[in-house]
């Protein structure tokens, strides 16, 4: 579920990124502004007001019915009506935006709302969703959201938790890898081909193999590197690899300063029969800065 509300998350970003550079920038009365405040409810009014007043099928129409929509979508609480009508919304524009630069940001936010659950008591439409992501990289091959589509069509397969759905989506991601090996959501997809075959296939070694595949495309910035190693690390031991293993565990002491895995790691490492590297202070030698000493090291 974690996994879901993150990429619902991530497909709002990415659209309403993709949507400003079709657009243009806002004006500071514009309510995309206030989309961009997370204001969906006082953004949700001006959408409506300029519904009413734009002919149907004019651009001035489509983006107010999709700003509506979005609304509609994204504002909490999260009421039935409001994620209904957003889907008729989406529905309209799909047809409105035939060829329009707004199409590929309309079919990937329609697919999200038929993949998640969107208020108490809905239920996921796979099928629509395929479809819809089936569509987008169909008829939008240069859009740079194929591959966020790809990525979410894979996990329509993989979160049916089967051994089946789970290698659909392994083979899906395979081939979309090998078209597009240096797409920008290349990292994530071997991730999750990465976790599939932790759950449900249950195969660490593959597991390791996707792991190290999205090592080689590059960690994010943001990616707690420790804890991607010891993840590693451990797969690797219960898959019988032992080199693997050490190297990884060798790696949270050597190259994060101050891990919390890095003890563990080194109790690990013997257990495996090496001898691990020496934990290290990065703060050795260094003037403390908690005012006990002053200058040249000296006590107050």
């Amino acid at each position: 579920m974690r996994w879901r509300r993150t990429c619902r998350g991530a497909a709002f970003v990415i659209c309403f990124s993709a949507l400003c550079e079709v657009r243009g920038a806002a004006q500071s009365d514009d309510p995309w502004t206030e989309i961009g405040y997370m204001n969906f409810r006082g953004a949700a009014k001006q959408f409506a007001r300029a519904l009413k007043g734009a002919a149907p099928g004019s651009p001035a129409g489509i983006e107010a019915k999709l700003g509506l929509a979005l609304c509609l979508q994204h504002r909490q609480p999260d009421v039935q009506s409001d994620k209904q009508r957003a889907a008729r919304l989406y529905d309209e524009l799909i047809k409105e935006t035939h060829g329009n630069p707004l199409q590929p940001v309309v079919l990937l936010l329609r697919a999200r709302m038929a993949d998640q659950i969107d208020f108490y008591g809905d239920k996921p439409d796979p099928t629509v969703a395929r479809g819809l992501y089936d569509q987008l990289i169909r008829a939008w091959p240069r859009s740079p959201l194929i591959h966020r589509a790809a990525l979410y069509r894979a996990q329509l397969a993989v979160f049916t938790m089967t051994p089946e759905g789970a290698r659909r989506g392994i083979r899906e991601l395979s081939d979309w890898l090998a078209k597009y090996p240096d797409n920008p959501l290349a990292y994530l997809q071997w991730t999750l081909i990465a976790l599939t075959y932790m759950e449900p296939l249950k195969e660490p070694a593959k597991a390791v193999e996707a792991f190290r595949r999205a090592e080689r495309v590059g960690l994010p910035a943001y990616s707690q590197r420790d804890a991607f190693y010891w993840r590693v690390a451990n797969l690797a031991q219960m898959a019988g690899d032992r080199t693997t293993a050490v190297e990884y565990f060798r790696r949270i002491i050597t190259e994060v300063q101050r891990s919390s895995f890095a003890y563990e790691a080194q109790e690990r490492i013997r257990e495996l029969g090496e001898t691990p590297p020496p934990l290290s202070d990065p703060f050795a030698g260094k003037a403390s800065d908690n005012g006990l000493q002053g200058e040249g090291g000296h006590e107050r």
